[in-house]
């Protein structure tokens, strides 16, 4: 199912609201990442945590980013024992913007040997740690924990920036 994380009313607070995995980043303009922001804090109850998490760069992105493509992963599906491979390309980089638009490659094998190519193409904003904790405190969040990876690690650690806020 697919929705519009910008702009909904569910009609209800909540006491847990989470973006996790980075999905925040697809939303590219300032527009969108605003009033996705907006639409968490309407929903958010006034003792309720909010939870976000996008990838920390790296280093400072620039062109060298770009790459052809690279194997991911093999496996087997265990039910079809289809052979599925996954790889990636990093195709271009919007320094300007900070959107970088990489393209997922899933290539399923079934069992007579006929190879079916899937093409996710994403186009992912991306923050500096500065960038993303103004962002979250200048659209009503305080922060209250940060961690580097899921595993709780401290924010300098990690290659995540995870943010668990409140209602300012």
């Amino acid at each position: 199912t697919q929705a519009d994380m910008t702009n909904f009313e569910l009609g209800r607070v909540f006491s847990l609201i989470i973006i996790p995995f980075r999905s925040f980043q697809l939303l590219i303009s300032e527009e969108q990442q605003k009033a996705c922001l907006h639409t968490v804090h309407r929903h958010l109850s006034e003792e309720g945590y909010f939870i976000i998490n996008v990838f920390k760069p790296y280093a400072q992105l620039d062109k060298s980013w770009i790459q052809p493509e690279v194997l991911d992963w093999e496996t087997v599906d265990p039910i079809t024992s289809n052979k599925v491979r996954r790889t990636h390309v990093r195709r271009e980089i919007d320094l300007e913007n900070q959107i970088i638009y990489p393209e997922l490659i899933y290539y399923v094998t079934d069992q007579d040997g006929i190879e079916e190519k899937i093409v996710e193409p994403l186009a992912l904003k991306y923050y500096y740690e500065e960038q993303i904790r103004n962002l979250l405190q200048s659209n009503g969040f305080k922060i209250v924990e940060e961690m580097g990876y899921y595993d709780r690690r401290q924010i300098s650690e990690g290659p995540e920036l995870i943010f668990i806020c409140k209602k300012e």
